[in-house]
């Protein structure tokens, strides 16, 4: 008597409970759906929250990334400042020696800025616009901001402008538009300009110079310092001794204001 040996009923069972899940998975979706939809509809947004994540609004909260170094005029050293919670800090690099020390005292040079120009300064978030080296690095010339009504001892008054008429205001732009129509547009904007020159047409402060020695710590007005304004629309080096700007979408080149070989006619084409 010959047995029947029947197939085994288990591969179909997984089968099918392997379809039946994939049924009810592609069911979720279409449950979500109708449960947002039954809560509420669409969301609204919450500009408010939005706003909070601004990029001038980040900037106050994080502060600083990194560090920039400023190299001095003579030797390997160098300065950088770092801004964290609890205010900006100078610092001086000397990597020959492997030695950082601050730059100098903030409460100190603090103390001696407000009684040098009358107005309270924070020792922690000093109103230093630049930094400079000079005299062989043995001193700082340093640019301070104070409110603009501010009665400095020492520097003179600067005269208010005098109120233009309709007629010279319409002259007067109507001569800044034909000079700016001889350049073209790309020197207009100032590829790799300064950028420092856009924080000048700020109305409620102005600019005090002082001078920083070093090694006495002592702090001296400069009332007759003018700072010499760099040009917008092109980028000088740090030397002052070469100007580079576009024109064309071509690089140019020409001597500074401290070049000994300036002429009115120096200015070359760079080499690609």
């Amino acid at each position: 008597m010959t047995s029947q040996i029947r197939p085994s009923a288990r591969p179909r069972t997984v089968f099918t409970r392997a379809l039946l899940l994939s049924a009810a998975m592609s069911l979720l979706p279409m449950a979500n759906t109708t449960i947002g939809a039954a809560n509420g509809g669409a969301v609204t947004p919450n500009y408010q929250l939005a706003s909070q994540w601004t990029t001038s609004k980040i900037n106050k909260a994080v502060f600083d990334t990194g560090v920039t170094p400023h190299w001095l005029e003579t030797g390997d050293r160098f300065w950088y400042s770092y801004e964290t919670r609890d205010g900006k800090r100078y610092f001086l690099v000397d990597p020959m020696k492997k030695s950082k020390a601050p730059l100098f005292d903030n409460a100190k040079l603090a103390a001696m800025l407000t009684a040098a120009t009358l107005v309270p300064m924070d020792a922690q978030h000093l109103p230093i616009k630049t930094v400079k080296a000079i005299r062989n690095d043995t001193a700082l010339r340093l640019e301070v901001e104070v409110p603009k009504n501010a009665d400095v001892p020492g520097m003179k008054r600067t005269p208010p402008k005098p109120t233009s008429t309709t007629g010279d205001k319409q002259g007067g732009q109507q001569g800044d538009e034909n000079e700016l129509d001889d350049d073209s547009p790309q020197q207009r904007r100032g590829v790799g300009g300064d950028q420092g020159d856009a924080d000048d047409e700020n109305d409620d402060r102005k600019s005090v110079f002082f001078e920083y020695d070093l090694a006495g710590a002592k702090l001296t007005l400069l009332p007759d310092f003018q700072d010499p304004k760099k040009p917008r629309w092109a980028s000088v080096s740090p030397d002052d001794n070469v100007v580079v700007f576009a024109r064309g979408h071509n690089l140019f080149t020409t001597p500074g204001a401290r070049s000994t070989t300036a002429s009115p006619r120096s200015t070359r084409r760079m080499a690609r």
